[in-house]
């Protein structure tokens, strides 16, 4: 009789406990995901981070070497130069 009371209350602890594991790692997941979305940084925040850095005289490497820190991506920056260089050219375009 005893043994079939501790194999109920020793399955029903068990399962508990895996639910609870479950959950917390569910729970330990979607925090670290939502810290990596908050690392990143917008493409306005970025040009306004360059045009402040680049006001204060660090050259491009550093500037891009403390974005990387900051959790931009390098896919990020090469896309904000390639659409910079872009409107740079139309705006030489037009004034020639």
């Amino acid at each position: 009789m005893y043994s079939v009371i501790y194999l109920v209350y020793f399955k029903r602890k068990y399962n508990i406990s895996i639910i609870m594991k479950k959950y917390l790692l569910l729970f330990i997941l979607l925090l670290s995901c939502r810290m990596t979305v908050m690392a990143q940084m917008s493409d306005s925040q970025v040009i306004e981070y360059v045009k402040e850095e680049s006001a204060k005289g660090k050259d491009q490497k550093e500037i891009a070497k403390n974005l990387i820190s900051r959790g931009v991506s390098v896919k990020q920056l090469e896309r904000l130069r390639d659409k910079y260089q872009s409107q740079n050219s139309r705006v030489d375009m037009l004034s020639d």
